[in-house]
């Protein structure tokens, strides 16, 4: 398939678009239940081996960490490959981790497997970013984002009720989401290799495949030429703005979302069924409003939309985390809620810093950005480890509620940082 230049992909039919960027959705929804799949399992891994509220903290972090560590290494190698084919690498090591997850008999090696699927699949969404920035144009990409998002409320409507019910102690056990996803990724990598197109970074410069030569210059300069890049983007107040607000993003929801699942099963009672239900439920509120925030994004403005979520955020944030003897129904409500509002934030911050790079940036800058978030949400992680108390492993959960309103005051704060964000490209 020809490689698309950056004049072809702006003009892609919007259809053809869609298509392209559902692909990637698909493939993140895979990388998303990987991740979210872990905590509706938490009371399972918990108790199989033994875990402390540090220790569970840690192995959510595992995965975060790692990520961070290979978007870091990643910042020197995505500009430099096909997108298409460096994508593909990361499948293939993601995958592999997964399927590690699935064997794990030990704490440890458990520890192990999430490093080896958060390393590879940590650097699959700045990939599936970097392309949809190289393939849309700046007034569709509210859109865009909405469609790509859509893979993370498909990843909890769809693929974490299902990998909780296939995981519960009475059918397959908590192995088993894993082994799964290995194979539902493995299908999904096929398909990306047959459709998805091939997509050059926009300031890579063609080289013949016979100049020997220009090939080994391209190689050296490479290095040097990221690092300018890097230097590009770390001297630019307003990107760096720009990290700062998903930093804060990031800080706010893993401040509360690794325990989520274990207050509401240990604090609230829930069954495995039922905390199916609840993702469920909030990842088809989720899916609904995903687009439509993306549209209203691109319609009223990204800062003014994110505004908005963020204020309507406090209320779900607040709510989640002091829950007292409620009905199921007043749990589904809340958590809808939350999904709905608190994730859609995302949407009108990512569609706008993806805007605040020139064409030569794309890559370095999408892949800075991810892996910072990646570490911004391993240290709210184990931070919530630090705050979250239990008695005995099977006692409430206590100071869910402080760690609630650590996430509004950063919530809040966010709305502050957006303010000074500008579009560029």
């Amino acid at each position: 398939m020809v490689p698309f230049s950056h004049e072809i992909c702006t003009f892609m039919i919007p259809k053809k678009e869609t298509q392209i960027i559902a692909l990637l959705a698909a493939i993140n929804f895979v990388n998303i239940v990987d991740f979210m799949v872990l905590m509706p399992l938490a009371a399972q891994i918990k108790s199989t081996f033994s875990l402390v509220t540090n220790q569970w903290g840690a192995l959510v972090s595992a995965y975060t960490i790692s990520a961070f560590i290979a978007g870091v290494l990643a910042i020197f190698m995505i500009d430099r490959f096909n997108r298409k084919t460096y994508l593909q690498w990361n499948m293939v090591g993601f995958l592999i981790g997964t399927l590690l997850c699935g064997f794990a008999s030990s704490y440890e090696f458990l520890i192990f497997a999430r490093i080896v699927a958060g390393f590879f699949g940590g650097v699959i969404g700045s990939v599936s970013i970097a392309i949809i920035t190289d393939l849309v144009p700046v007034e569709r990409r509210g859109r865009a984002m909405g469609i790509f998002m859509g893979g993370f409320s498909a990843a909890a409507a769809l693929g974490v009720p299902f990998g909780t019910i296939l995981g519960a102690k009475d059918t397959f056990g908590w192995n088993f989401p894993f082994m799964a996803l290995a194979v539902v990724g493995l299908v999904f990598m096929v398909i990306a290799h047959l459709v998805l197109p091939s997509v050059e970074p926009v300031h890579k410069k063609p080289v013949k495949e016979k100049d020997s030569h220009a090939n080994q210059a391209q190689v050296d300069s490479y290095f040097k030429q990221s690092w300018a890049v890097i230097t590009e983007i770390l001297s630019d107040k307003n990107q760096l703005t720009g990290f700062l607000l998903m930093g804060f993003l990031s800080f706010a929801q893993f401040i509360i979302v690794p325990f989520f699942s274990p207050y509401l099963v240990t604090n609230l009672g829930l069954n495995e069924y039922e905390l199916a239900g609840v993702y469920c439920v909030g990842g088809v509120t989720s899916i609904i409003f995903s687009p439509w925030i993306g549209k209203m994004s691109d319609k009223y403005g990204h800062i003014k939309m994110f505004t908005i979520m963020a204020l309507l955020a406090v209320i779900p944030l607040w709510l989640c985390t002091n829950m007292h003897d409620v009905s199921y129904i007043m749990i589904l409500l809340s958590t809808a809620f939350f999904f709905a509002i608190v994730g859609g934030r995302f949407t009108p911050a990512v569609a706008l810093l993806i805007s605040t790079t020139k064409p030569h940036q794309r890559g370095v800058f999408n892949t800075l950005r991810n892996s910072f978030q990646n570490g911004v949400a391993g240290i709210a992680a184990f931070a919530a480890g630090m705050v979250i108390t239990q008695v005995s492993p099977n006692a409430p959960y206590e100071h869910y509620a402080t760690a609630g309103y650590i996430s509004i005051a950063v919530n809040l704060l966010s709305i502050l940082v957006i303010r000074r964000i500008k579009v560029v490209s």
